[in-house]
């Protein structure tokens, strides 16, 4: 048939090969450069502008930015007159970059000791250097109600708005960093996450807090332990004074009305078996503490007495240096203690420590 002859003289059309080369090494720098022209000459020729953006050059490792400065500078320096230089007048490079940053870097080689860089030097690489200002207070609480405003919609109210504009506002100003749409950007898109994971769990002051100090967290958890993790500034303007256990829960991952036990008992618990009662003190300032210290002597000291009378008296006096706000919480615990004094069955050494425990 027809088709038949088609396939006997051709072959069956599906039937293909495919002959991949690569090749390993990197082009040289004359091979970049021929393959480069070709394609800026092509554009020319079709009426087109090269833009080349190279973003982020500030975020290199010091001595990277030196190496990719100098490369810069060689790739487009040409010789007045020649094919090559009329060719890179359709290419514009540009560069975005913190310019006290790569000031820095210019400033001393990697021993230490200080380059002969030129003053203007960063002028003398770019024909056009354009400086774009910091955004003004204004501008960047605008930026970020606009944000928040897209991100939650009617799911956050205008009070909410200004705590968390408040708490941004303050942080930055006892950490002074530059403010930029993108640090902005990733703020709330932190607390986006932590809402979408929490939903009103967590009061959305305290999950900007945790945007913010997530990672001084991670450094220090026994600042988060005894409530000085925050500035001064910061903590006294908060709504809701609640937030160490709000943070511990988000740090955590667990639900808040858990957190602060995992938080606070086994800094108890060492405090106590250290007889340190100015950590044990410290912890006190801890929103939540007197409730958590409680519970523990509860499901303690029955043990202590019986297992360790010399334990249980120098908890006892560890103890007796807190002052507690909420007389119901002290009474409880002495009220635990006491009666499990006759659970007492070994004798007991004489101390100072025992002595002002059984007091």
């Amino acid at each position: 048939s027809g088709g038949g002859f088609f396939f006997a003289c051709y072959g069956d059309p599906r039937d293909l090969h495919s002959f991949p080369t690569r090749r390993s090494s990197d082009l040289t720098t004359v091979e970049f450069n021929e393959i480069f022209d070709d394609l800026i000459k092509d554009a020319a020729e079709h009426g087109h502008r090269v833009i080349i953006v190279f973003d982020n050059l500030d975020r290199l490792p010091p001595e990277l930015i030196q190496t990719t400065w100098a490369t810069m500078r060689n790739f487009f320096a040409t010789t007045p007159g020649t094919p090559r230089q009329s060719a890179l007048e359709n290419v514009w490079l540009i560069v975005p970059f913190d310019r006290v940053h790569i000031e820095a870097v210019f400033e001393k080689d990697k021993d230490g000791e200080n380059n002969d860089v030129t003053p203007g030097f960063i002028e003398k690489t770019f024909e056009i250097v354009l400086r774009v200002p910091p955004p003004i207070l204004s501008n960047w609480r605008e930026f970020l109600s606009n944000k928040l405003g897209e991100s939650f919609g009617e799911k956050i109210s205008n009070q909410e708005l200004h705590q968390v504009f408040r708490v941004f506002d303050l942080f930055h100003k006892a950490h002074p960093k530059a403010i930029t749409p993108r640090t902005i950007k990733a703020f709330v898109n932190t607390i986006v996450v932590q809402a979408k994971q929490w939903g009103n769990l967590i009061p959305i002051e305290h999950q900007a807090l945790y945007a913010l100090y997530k990672a001084d967290i991670s450094k220090n958890i026994p600042k988060l332990q005894d409530s000085t993790i925050l500035d001064e500034s910061v903590r006294t303007q908060l709504r809701d004074q609640d937030w160490p256990k709000s943070l511990a829960a988000a740090h955590y991952n667990v639900q808040p009305a858990e957190a602060l036990e995992i938080l606070l008992v086994p800094e108890i618990a060492k405090a106590i078996t250290e007889k340190d009662d100015t950590r044990l003190t410290k912890l006190q300032e801890t929103s939540g503490f007197s409730v958590i210290l409680e519970e523990y002597i509860l499901l303690n000291a029955l043990q202590w007495a019986k297992g360790n009378p010399s334990f249980f008296f120098d908890a006892a006096a560890t103890l007796d240096k807190l002052s507690f706000k909420e007389e119901v919480v002290k009474e409880g615990i002495w009220r635990e203690m006491i009666s499990q004094i006759v659970k007492i069955k070994t004798p007991v050494a004489s101390t100072d420590r025992t002595s002002l425990g059984l007091q």
